[in-house]
């Protein structure tokens, strides 16, 4: 019997934009520091599906099948991405307080809804 040839390296995720997260940093000071653990925890992620990545990280939530909506600091403020599945990439689309998010994610959901 042949052997077969062994499945190629899982790629770890990168973020696109580093350069917002950093000003996402330097606009909120007190969330810095989760901010900075958020990033060293993703690019230390390997997984091609939500389901793959809720397993590893159980508190982000997939929105209207479009965005990844991570908690920051103590569920005080939401980091909201976008992400390629196949490589993994993340892209960073909004940083806002949670109530900020709550706004957005009435109105996001309400847009959805008139487009089907």
């Amino acid at each position: 019997m042949g052997t077969a040839d062994p499945p190629p390296p899982r790629l770890k995720a990168r973020i696109v934009a580093r350069p917002t997260l950093l000003k996402y940093m330097q606009e909120h000071p007190d969330a810095a520091d989760a901010l900075k653990g958020w990033e060293r925890t993703v690019t230390d992620l390997s997984f091609n599906s939500f389901a793959e990545l809720r397993a590893q990280v159980p508190g982000v939530d997939y929105v209207n099948r479009t965005y990844l909506v991570w908690n920051i600091n103590g569920n005080a403020y939401r980091l909201v991405t976008l992400v390629r599945w196949t490589r993994p990439v993340l892209y960073l689309h909004r940083f806002m307080t949670h109530a900020e998010y709550n706004t957005w994610s009435d109105l996001t959901r309400k847009t959805k809804k008139k487009k089907k």
